[in-house]
């Protein structure tokens, strides 16, 4: 069932002359011949109906008026929830001795009602004349068409707030499903880094051959864990929404070879050749250094993880909207078209061969994907099974010019 919003949360409260409201009463007061229009929703426990726009000289605009609902004629609209028509309030038996009709001068009225979402009706379009008047099948039909567009403005607001309060539900799931991961996985990485700490002692020890293959095999298992233990965090970071970004000025070029050092120790001791062209030649870029550091990290550590022979090249580009391109591109051993957009999501990988031949935690990608959302960017895969993958990063970095060399 839908939330019900209140007159002031949907804006209904105010003559405002809100611009989508008055536009339906100058159409009314035109197609009707009518001078006087006005929107009022009725606030049945307050005793009141306030006008939420108005044309004419009935209504002040940008002013909050309320009238006691006893002294209206839209009660009668909200009571009948129909039209009502009334060709002479002077001797209509409803309206006849109202001191607010008799001080305006008003004569006759045509009321159509206005909806909620759920079908309710809360108040009504009206247009008035101080002449007796009789409205025509034709007013009464324009009328409820235009009431309908009141419904649609009303409904449309309720949308949105319902969309409003539904994202900051999700946001704070988000946060504390970020808080309650960043708890356990801090207990978990605590003792994890005490085991590591006592491996690191134990494989400086000789031993034997069977203990010693023992610890290798628990180091192995240790740092496995703590890597995804690392992802996970990453991860609710990332869930857990937009954090105090503090960007650093440096010259792309020399940031992308600090980061592909690590690696081309890695690829070395695989045989692999590991190179970075940089065709941007080394111009300085203002940019998050951590987000840009985790996106390459996890997409290089895939290729030379998932390649065998050959080489991963590292190119520097920028593309024609001034975009930063972050090409790596390797001759490993490829994805297959079926798996392309899977390997953007949480705990999947290309396929479970692949998945139980090379390990990994089937996160790596899923946090480089929503970490280039969160930059603004983009990404694209360029495989096919057996001759290697293309991964491309678009993102839009902001140019510091001579700045870095003033960092």
């Amino acid at each position: 069932m839908a939330k019900t919003y209140s007159f002031e949360a949907l804006g209904l409260l105010h003559c405002d002359m809100d611009e989508s409201f008055v536009n339906i009463l100058n159409l009314a007061s035109c197609a009707l011949d009518a001078p006087l229009a006005h929107i009022a929703v009725l606030e049945k426990q307050a005793g009141l109906q306030f006008i939420s726009a108005s044309i004419g000289s009935l209504f002040a605009p940008n002013e909050r008026c309320e009238i006691a609902i006893e002294d209206t004629i839209c009660q009668y609209v909200q009571e009948t929830c129909d039209t009502v028509v009334i060709p002479d309030l002077l001797a209509d038996p409803r309206t006849r001795d109202s001191e607010l009709i008799q001080q305006n001068g008003l004569r006759s009225y045509i009321g159509s009602p206005i909806h909620t979402m759920t079908g309710k009706v809360i108040g009504s379009l009206c247009c008035m004349a101080k002449t007796p008047r009789d409205w025509s099948d034709k007013d009464i039909q324009m009328l409820e068409s235009l009431s309908k567009c009141v419904d649609d403005i009303v409904i449309a607001r309720t949308l949105a707030l319902e969309d409003q309060a539904a994202r900051k539900q999700l946001k704070d799931i988000a946060a504390a499903r970020g808080a309650y991961i960043a708890h356990v996985g801090h207990e978990i990485r605590t003792p994890l880094t005490g085991i590591l700490g006592s491996i690191g002692i134990l494989k400086g020890v000789p031993l034997d051959e069977k203990p010693a293959r023992l610890v290798k095999i628990l180091d192995k298992s240790a740092h496995k864990l703590l890597e995804f233990v690392n992802d996970v965090l990453d991860l609710a970071r990332l869930d857990a929404g937009p954090s105090d970004v503090a960007e650093e000025v440096a010259r792309i070029g020399d940031f992308m070879k600090d980061q592909l050092k690590e690696f081309s120790i890695q690829a070395g001791e695989k045989g692999l050749t590991l190179r970075l062209e940089d065709r941007l030649q080394n111009a300085c870029y203002r940019f998050d250094a951590t987000a840009l550091a985790r996106i390459v990290q996890n997409i290089v550590s895939n290729a030379v993880k998932f390649t065998n022979v050959g080489s991963i090249d590292v190119t520097l580009d920028q593309d024609s909207y001034g975009q930063v391109v972050i090409d790596v591109s390797d001759t490993g051993i490829g994805i297959a078209p079926e798996y392309h957009s899977k390997i953007f999501e949480e705990f999947e990988q290309a396929d479970e061969a692949a998945a139980r031949r090379y390990g990994g935690t089937g996160l790596g990608m899923a946090i480089v994907k929503r970490t280039v959302d969160r930059l603004n960017g983009t990404i694209t895969i360029d495989s096919a099974r057996g001759v290697g993958t293309k991964i491309s990063v678009s993102l839009p970095l902001s140019t510091a010019g001579a700045d870095c060399d003033a960092a």
